[in-house]
């Protein structure tokens, strides 16, 4: 036979020639899979909530207070028992004028009220007292006089509330066989018609008087004057002094001022405006 060299010989040198399949490439990665129809396409994160809408202010519980009046003659006033400035516990009503006519409460039968209604416009703050319950002013009625005050009943026992001690003396009540004098005042003579001017019995009184005017008494800014003067020269108390205890009264004051002149018509207008407007909240002025 023939050699193995001259047989292999051609089929190496083909498979030598023969050339070479090109490199093949990597697969290139399969596109991605469209979202499934279940899955909805990619969205921006979703808005906080919005805070809940603030509720409506509740309307007011009962109208607002007029501005306060400006008290112009606070400033020269005898003594003053401002609104509020009682302290029970001490049994002590302050002079608001720093003359220091301190007022002596009793030990027992007073309270502090907030009470709306009583013909006043919102709540307004009080001594309250049953007819064991007692206040005493001194001697701060003066010769020549001017009172102003906001007191009421409050219960049945309807006699004297502010009143003399010294002389027959009140201011703002009475008793009457009807049940009770209310807007009166009696200093050592009637001044005052002698008959219930404030109805109910139980509303506010805001009086102010003077022994040194022409008919100056002033009913909530109104003119209830039927006699000039009277005499002063009294100490004052609430169920206490002349009279007590058969005149005693269930009582509430709010404010009293005193001054040791008369006042002029244009500045008993000014007290009246000042207790109806202030204490009690009417605008009257």
């Amino acid at each position: 036979g023939q050699p193995v060299e001259s047989v292999l010989l051609p089929q190496i040198e083909a498979e030598v020639l023969t050339p070479l399949p090109p490199p093949s490439t990597p697969p290139s990665a399969p596109p991605s899979a469209p979202p499934s129809p279940d899955e909805p396409p990619d969205q921006p994160p979703p808005s906080p909530p919005a805070s809940p809408p603030k509720p409506p202010a509740l309307p007011p519980a009962s109208p607002p207070r007029p501005p306060l009046y400006p008290f112009a003659n606070s400033s020269s006033a005898y003594a003053w028992y401002r609104q509020g400035e009682f302290d029970i516990q001490a049994g002590t009503w302050t002079d608001a004028t720093g003359n220091g006519r301190t007022a002596v409460l009793s030990a027992s039968g007073l309270s502090s009220s907030s009470v709306s209604g009583n013909g006043a416009a919102g709540p307004v703050l009080a001594l309250e007292g049953t007819t064991s319950g007692s206040v005493d002013f001194g001697n701060i009625i003066q010769a020549t006089f001017t009172i102003c005050s906001v007191t009421r009943f409050t219960g049945s026992s309807k006699r004297r509330i502010l009143n003399g001690a010294g002389g027959n003396f009140l201011h703002g009540h009475y008793a009457s066989a009807s049940g009770g004098l209310t807007g009166v005042a009696f200093y050592g003579k009637v001044r005052t018609a002698w008959t219930p001017l404030v109805t109910p019995l139980t509303n506010w009184v805001a009086l102010c008087g003077t022994n040194g005017g022409t008919y100056d008494v002033q009913l909530s800014g109104q003119s209830v004057g039927a006699d000039t003067g009277g005499t002063g020269n009294v100490g004052l108390g609430i169920n206490s002094g002349d009279h007590m205890p058969t005149d005693a009264s269930d009582f509430a004051l709010a404010e009293l001022v005193v001054w040791d002149r008369a006042l002029s018509g244009t500045e008993m207008t000014d007290a009246s405006c000042h207790i109806t407007r202030n204490v009690l909240g009417i605008a009257s002025c």
